[in-house]
Parts: C-alpha cells; structure tokens; sequence
C-alpha cells in the first residue's frame, strides 16, 4: 500500500503528485546461515511532477527462512530522512511464511518502526496457481517522516 507523502514545507499532503518507487533487495549471504537470511533493500522516493527526490531509506533486516520473522541481529536497521533505527524489529521481514494462509499477519512497517497487521485480502487461482495478495490494514493514524518532523494522517480505503 503506498504511503501518502506530505509537503515537507508545511506536513500538508501533496496532492497531484506522482511519487515513483524504485526499491533493489540484495541478500547479505555472508551473514546469513542455513535458517536465516539477511537482507538490504535501499528504496527511493522520487516526485516525478516536480522532478525533485522526496526520500531514501534503507532496510537491513534478519529473518528466519520459514517464518519469514524478523531476527534481531547482524546489524539490523532503518535509515531514512527522519532518522536511523537501530532498535528491535518483529513480525514479517520481506518475506511470507511458506504456505502462508489466510490469517493477518504482522508485518515490520519501517515507517512505524513497528509491527502492523497485513490481512489477506484476495484470492485467484489462475490456471491451478494460486496467487494470494496480501494488503497493509493501515490504522486510523500512521506517522510519515519528513525533514525531523512528523504529522499524522487519517487513512480510509474501500475496495
């Protein structure tokens, strides 16, 4: 689910913006083991109407092979323009448990810097796969960095 982004002048919402995201994942196999990987991802917020970047961060994180759950080790951590995390993460890192089922999950949200639950939200077998989509169940209130400030936003969704 794309967080919406606020004008980082007045913590206003932009509106009439195109944002492109642009994430690259690269696993750190010499830290990792037979039952955890670790992972890097650096994504990149760009503002394509005003041509202008409007963040980066990068995610480091340890999770278990099956769970998929976060480990706290090896460095694990956020870096964005609010700041760098380095404190524990919990609930799903990249990756779904194997046969993931149809019950909410916690998922690490990097902007939170907490756990949020992520629910199933379809289902389609297409020619005997089975593809299930997983949606963020944003709260009334989730915070969105900006240059060392934070607003809170009212999010509601129908589908």
């Amino acid at each position: 689910m794309p967080e919406p982004a606020l004008c980082r002048e007045n913590s206003q919402p932009l509106s009439g913006v195109t944002m492109r995201v642009t994430r690259t994942t690269v696993g750190d196999s010499a830290a990792g083991s037979d039952h955890r990987a670790v992972w890097n991802r650096f994504s990149s917020y760009i503002d394509t109407t005003n041509g202008v970047p409007y963040d980066a961060v990068t995610q480091r994180s340890a999770f278990d092979r099956r769970s998929g759950e976060a480990v706290n080790c090896c460095g694990a951590a956020i870096s964005s323009t609010a700041g760098t995390y380095t404190g524990p993460q919990s609930g799903q890192a990249f990756t779904w448990p194997i046969g993931a089922g149809q019950q909410p999950y916690q998922v690490f949200d990097t902007v939170l810097r907490r756990p949020v639950t992520d629910r199933l939200e379809l289902q389609a077998n297409v020619y005997n796969l089975l593809n299930r989509f997983y949606i963020d169940q944003p709260h009334p209130s989730h915070l969105i960095p900006g240059a060392g400030l934070s607003a809170l936003i009212g999010v509601n969704f129908k589908f």
